[in-house]
């Protein structure tokens, strides 16, 4: 049977180009004289696969608590660490006993929150006594949206349209935001799948965050409270060939954005460039916008350098937490950022 094969790299328009604002645009190269330097992290400590009373099947997410705990999301449990990599506690759902996989994690007060896209369900667990509670998102949205943060007694998430938001109790909360996300679209006779991008996002402050999707080069800054969009930037960035072999056909060369950390008062791009040698390309914008420098962050498992971009991760002042992944061992290593950077 002859696939037809249809491209459909279309960016919904955005509230940003609606009320007439233009992204900030940038050159390839910024304007820092050392751009382009190695920096190397400092190896801090390693979280292996198993230990005593854990194991790691395949992390997806991690998260700092704010005194410096660490979360990690694995397929149906969150594992909780001390801020030197001790095992402290498993929280794992007692409402359900099926296979299920969690999405997305953040820490909220004094609860830790996860997702559950296939049933749409959320899981919100005690810090304390790990009791769950939690509540299901309305079935009619297609596809399966992201959790993305916990901000203010809101969960948000996004799907392929808009960002919207629900509150601790599962209730709608706040104004939905509408944002142009790149998707990629397979159609087969009768049959039609829907291919979109990951969308990463980033709180910044009391009331905003930042976000991106895995498919094109452009940065939205979002007013949550207000409910829009206030701004964008982008640069000039070829996209790297995207080598997974069930969506290479639809997007070939639309892998950019890996991930977004704010560190300081600087935001951290990380791309989908990886130097073997170098390591993975770092943009650093200010928090305005503007491109300012770019670094190639290396990370060596013995003598090979590490592809970070898609690699969970999080940070917290200079510290920087990752799953590092070697065949089917899986491990969280800590690094500290050198002061230099």
């Amino acid at each position: 049977m002859n696939a037809m094969i249809l491209f459909l790299l279309a960016g919904l328009i955005s509230s940003a180009w609606a009320s007439g604002q233009e992204p900030i645009r940038s050159p390839a190269k910024p304007p820092a004289a050392n751009a382009g330097r190695v920096v190397p992290l400092q190896h801090t400590w390693r979280i292996k696969d198993a230990g005593d009373g854990y194991f790691l099947t395949n992390p997806a997410r991690v998260a700092f608590g704010p005194d410096g705990t660490l979360f990690v999301q694995d397929v149906n449990k969150i594992l909780r660490f001390d801020a030197a990599g001790k095992f402290m506690r498993a929280y794992k759902p007692e409402s359900s006993s099926g296979s299920f996989m969690f999405m997305g994690l953040d820490v909220a007060g004094d609860s830790v929150v996860t997702f559950e896209m296939v049933g749409h369900r959320v899981y919100v667990f005690d810090l304390q006594t790990g009791a769950e509670r939690g509540f299901r998102l309305p079935m009619d949205r297609a596809p399966a949206p992201q959790f993305l943060f916990s901000k203010n007694g809101r969960l948000y998430f996004a799907d392929s349209q808009r960002i919207f938001a629900y509150s601790m109790e599962g209730n709608p909360d706040g104004q939905e935001i509408p944002f142009g996300a790149s998707q990629a679209s397979l159609e087969e006779r009768a049959t039609r799948s829907v291919v979109t991008a990951t969308v990463r996002a980033a709180p910044l402050g009391a009331s905003e965050a930042l976000l991106c999707t895995t498919f094109e080069y452009l940065v939205r800054r979002l007013d949550l409270a207000g409910g829009k969009t206030v701004g964008a930037f982008t640069r000039d960035y070829v996209g790297v060939r995207n080598e997974n072999e069930s969506t290479r056909a639809l997007a070939p060369n639309k892998l950019d954005i890996g991930g977004l950390q704010v560190v300081g008062d600087r935001l951290w791009v990380f791309t989908s460039t990886h130097d073997s040698a170098k390591g993975t390309l770092v943009d650093v914008f200010d928090l305005q916008g503007r491109y300012l420098d770019n670094f190639y962050l290396q990370v060596k498992d013995g003598e090979k350098v590490v592809p970070l971009g898609f690699n969970p991760k999080a940070t917290s002042g200079r510290d920087i937490v990752m799953v590092v992944r070697n065949g089917t061992e899986f491990r969280i290593e800590k690094f500290t950022v050198p002061l230099a950077v």
